[in-house]
C-alpha cells in the first residue's frame, strides 16, 4: 500500500484520494493474483463527487501500476479487476 501511495504522490496527484484498498482472492487458502475472471465492485466516494472523473490506480503483484479512469455514479466508482492488488482512487 505504501508503494502505491508513493506512486500516486510522485504522479503529482494533489486532489482528494480514497484508499488504499487491498483486493485479495483466495482459493483453498492460497492467494490468486489472476486467472479468476473479472471481479466487479463499487467503492463509495460520496455524492459530492457525482459526475466527476476519477483515476483508479492499481499496483499489481510485479510492482507495476496501471491507471484507468471512471466517472462517479450514484456516489460510487465502479471498478472491474482482472488481477488482485491494491487500488487508490483520485478525484480529477
Amino acid at each position: 500500500a505504501e508503494a502505491l501511495e508513493n506512486y500516486v504522490k510522485a504522479a503529482g496527484v494533489t486532489s482528494k484520494t480514497f484508499g488504499p484498498y487491498k483486493y485479495q482472492f483466495l482459493k483453498a487458502g492460497v492467494s490468486q493474483w489472476d486467472n479468476f475472471g473479472t471481479y466487479k465492485t463499487a467503492v463509495g466516494v460520496g455524492n459530492a463527487y457525482e459526475g466527476k472523473t476519477v483515476t483508479v490506480y492499481q499496483i499489481l503483484k510485479d510492482g507495476s501500476v496501471v491507471a484507468t479512469q471512471a466517472v462517479v455514479t450514484n456516489g460510487k466508482v465502479n471498478i472491474a479487476l482482472t488481477q488482485a492488488g491494491t487500488i487508490m482512487i483520485a478525484v480529477q
